[in-house]
This record gives structure tokens, sequence and C-alpha cells, in this order.
């Protein structure tokens, strides 16, 4: 299959670009020892109200889901429940909520693999929380950086919507990482003279904030 094809996770339908699950669905299935009722039903992240992307973030904190029960393990092994909605999805924390709403008005620099099979493919998003109004500052900007380091990876630019940019990868190279890496400062220095910027998402050896 073309690797720059579009397709769809087998288990959420978000589009990807590779055949099978999305990064955060195989991140699920990776700590699923957290998450038994995988064992019982497939879909039970669904059913119980899991935003898999936020599955990071609950395996740090010890989640445990299984027969309707959650809890979470403290560091000093007490357990305490985890309220439920009244539709039976879990009550999401409110630091997680706060992280949200904050993600909802920051400027997003999104890490994104797109391929890890050899070769490895990824891209940065630049992700605005309103229409952008100064498209070419941007782009006049990365024309600026883009050669600094790591010449050797083919990579450029171009606006998906009003409100988000991405900078592809043409093909993997043993620098691509290492390049997209410093772009990623790069923009975080320089937008967050004007406004909050907050990095998501993971590369392939590179954990996501």
């Amino acid at each position: 299959m073309d690797g720059n094809k579009a397709s769809f996770c087998e288990r959420c339908s978000r589009e990807i670009n590779h055949k099978g699950r999305c990064l955060p669905c195989n991140y699920l299935y990776k700590h699923r020892k957290y998450f038994p009722g995988l064992m019982e039903n497939p879909d039970y992240d669904i059913k119980q109200g899991i935003d898999t992307n936020m599955v990071k973030d609950l395996v740090e904190k010890g989640w445990n889901v299984k027969e309707g029960k959650s809890e979470i393990k403290k560091e000093d092994n007490n357990k305490s429940k985890i309220h439920f909605n009244e539709d039976g999805s879990i009550k999401i924390p409110e630091h997680m909520l706060k992280n949200k709403q904050k993600e909802k008005e920051s400027i997003v620099l999104r890490r994104v693999q797109i391929n890890t099979n050899n070769p490895a493919i990824a891209h940065l998003r630049i992700e605005f929380p309103e229409d952008i109004t100064n498209s070419k500052e941007i782009l006049d900007y990365y024309e600026e950086i883009k050669d600094r380091r790591f010449p050797s990876v083919d990579h450029s630019i171009k606006k998906l919507d009003k409100r988000t940019f991405v900078i592809e990868v043409k093909n993997g190279t043993k620098y691509m990482y290492s390049l997209l890496d410093y772009l990623l400062a790069c923009f975080e220095s320089k937008l967050k003279r004007n406004k909050s910027v907050i990095v998501r998402g993971n590369w392939d050896k590179f954990d996501s904030n």
C-alpha cells in the first residue's frame, strides 16, 4: 500500500497513512494490563468513555478499569475510586479537563508519526486555536530556518485549513527526527512570544510531554 495514501484506524476510524491501528489505539493495547476490560470487550474503551488520546496520562497515573469499576493506584499503594458520570462514562479528572481547555486556547505543536516502517516517516503540525491571520509570517519563518540544520532531509510546509499548517517529511532519513525536533524548538520559541504554546503527540522513540 502506498505510504502516502490515507487509510483509517481499524478500531476508532481515525484517518491514518498505514494499515491497522492508529498510534493512540496501539498505545492502549500496548498497556492493556491497565485496561483488563479489553480482554473481555475490544470496544470497552468506547463504552467506558475513555479518550485514547489520554491513555498515556491514564497509564502514568495507574488507572485500572474492569467490570464497571475504576481505580487509581496511589504511590502509597492506597486505592481511591474514580467516579462515573450518570451515562456510565468515566468522569475525567479535573486536571485533565483543565489541560484539554488549555489546549483549545493554545497553539499546539503536534508530533505526528505517519509510518513506523522502514523508512519511518513523521510530520509536525502547527495548530492554531483560531483562524490564522499571519500565514505569510509562518511561511516566511519556515523558509528562514528550514535549511539551517540537517539540509539532507527533504521536507516542505503546507496549509491544511484555516487553522493548521503541517511540515511534511517526504522520505524518512537518518536525521529526520533531529530535523523535526529542531523545527519544533524554533517554532515553539517564536510563537510563544505572543501566545501560549504546548507540545502534544510523539514521534518514534520521542515520548510526548
